[in-house]
């Protein structure tokens, strides 16, 4: 496959994953962006309306998504390499540095509705990542999209950052899912009231095959 239909379907399947960001960017444009938000602005950078905000956001993001997934089928980017704190870290902050100043930064706040106390984040995220190599290198059981699909539900609940956090980790687990399979494919991420209700259904069960069931997935190439 040509590096430029990679780029294309990358594209297409980040419109197709983001609906309801999408629709942020169609009700934001008469929105100021609020003084305490743009506080946390990259120095220098002037953002007048949420619309500007949503649209410098979500072209950063297609950037970073397209160049991370190339490098998984190039073979530069391995599981083995995803599955580290650091990365999701370095993940974030390349999504969203260009943006904010917190980017990248462990978040300090206390949870809102979902979320885990921020001084137990970095040992939530460190565990999560053991344990999904675990499956991966000796239980050998699990489906590699049921895998992929619980590292977004257990970043979800531990909620690492500010903002940012469902883009960072559907990105995430595409990209390890990208890496486990073979052909390689993603996500066809959709949000829906069902795959809220699901989500909520693994926090109990950790049974992840409805919930793949119901987003799916899609070849790459």
């Amino acid at each position: 496959m040509t590096k430029e239909r990679l780029l294309l379907i990358s594209i297409n399947q980040v419109q197709n994953s983001f609906e309801i960001e999408m629709m942020l960017l169609g009700t934001s444009e008469a929105q100021s962006v609020s003084l305490e938000e743009s506080q946390f602005l990259v120095h220098g950078l002037y953002l007048e309306s949420l619309l500007d905000l949503e649209q410098l956001q979500a072209e950063n993001f297609v950037r970073e998504y397209q160049a991370r997934l190339l490098q998984v089928r190039s073979g530069e980017l391995s599981y083995r390499e995803i599955l580290t704190a650091s990365y999701l870290y370095e993940l974030h902050c390349s999504c969203f540095g260009q943006v904010f100043s917190w980017a990248g930064v462990v978040r300090t706040r206390p949870p809102g509705f979902v979320g885990v106390a921020p001084e137990q984040i970095r040992n939530s995220v460190l565990e999560l990542m053991g344990t999904l190599r675990c499956q991966i290198e000796e239980v050998r059981t699990t489906s590699s999209t049921e895998i992929a699909m619980r590292a977004h539900h257990e970043l979800v609940k531990i909620h690492p950052f500010v903002d940012g956090n469902g883009r960072t980790t559907r990105l995430f687990s595409d990209l390890l899912l990208a890496s486990l399979s073979e052909p390689a494919r993603v996500f066809n991420w959709r949000d829906t009231p069902e795959h809220i209700q699901l989500l909520r259904a693994c926090d109990t069960s950790l049974d992840y095959s409805a919930l793949v069931a119901h987003v799916g997935t899609r070849a790459i190439f």
